[in-house]
């Protein structure tokens, strides 16, 4: 995919961005590329599709959502970066730790957050119930089923925020914190499961379409949003 194209593609779903934006990027993608020969950080046979799989499908939030300024996030169980990098790109603002229990993965992505002079992004190899920081918002892209992420974020939750993100089809404004995590094909056992935590949990599901991607490139995927009542 061109730069042009992508930048077409953001624009339509409403998201403008600067030519550095977008170059900074593309030099994601291809040292993502790269050192994905040497270690297993996306599924191979994703790299012909790597801007619509995994850059634009983890910039999918921002579709959806505006983020505030000074939002704490914790990408749990980040792999490459994912969705965390192309998030922080995108937002400097933010501040963003991007965990995983994988040290050769975290060192890719402290290695991709050094080629990329990103600041306020820690890489953390640690696994999520060792940790013990509060985030505003917690991420996980194809990690778990939801009731363990649930088990592994609910701690991390930072109760006191006094910060909202707002839905942008209603301009609905949400009370954080809140747990979204990306998920893809047939979830009605994993929502089931997670509402055996008991009736003070709000779910709500949103299909991901991306405006100048093939529906099929993203078949089934959704935004799972989990908020404590």
């Amino acid at each position: 995919m061109q730069l042009f194209e992508v930048k077409n593609i953001l624009q339509n779903n409403g998201l403008l961005v600067s030519d550095e934006i977008l170059e900074q990027l593309e030099c994601y993608v291809k040292i993502l590329i790269e050192k994905n020969k040497s270690i297993n950080l996306i599924s191979r046979k994703d790299t012909e599709f790597i801007w619509e799989r995994h850059i634009l499908h983890s910039l999918a939030l921002m579709f959806y959502f505006d983020l505030p300024t000074g939002i704490k996030i914790l990408d749990l169980g980040t792999g490459a970066g994912l969705p965390g990098i192309p998030l922080k790109i995108l937002n400097p603002q933010i501040q963003i730790d991007l965990v995983d229990s994988i040290q050769k993965k975290i060192s890719a992505v402290q290695e991709f957050i050094n080629i990329l002079k990103l600041k306020n992004i820690n890489a953390i190899c640690k696994r999520a119930e060792t940790l013990n920081n509060k985030y505003d918002l917690i991420l996980s892209r194809a990690v778990t089923d939801l009731a363990n992420l649930f088990t592994w974020s609910k701690k991390l939750l930072n109760q006191s925020t006094n910060l909202n993100i707002i839905e942008k089809a209603n301009n609905k404004s949400i009370k954080l914190p809140i747990l979204v995590s990306y998920k893809g094909g047939e979830l009605d056992n994993e929502i089931k499961k997670l509402k055996l935590y008991g009736q003070n949990l709000f779910i709500d599901s949103l299909n991901i379409s991306i405006k100048g991607i093939k529906p099929e490139l993203l078949s089934e995927k959704k935004l799972i949003i989990v908020k404590l009542k």
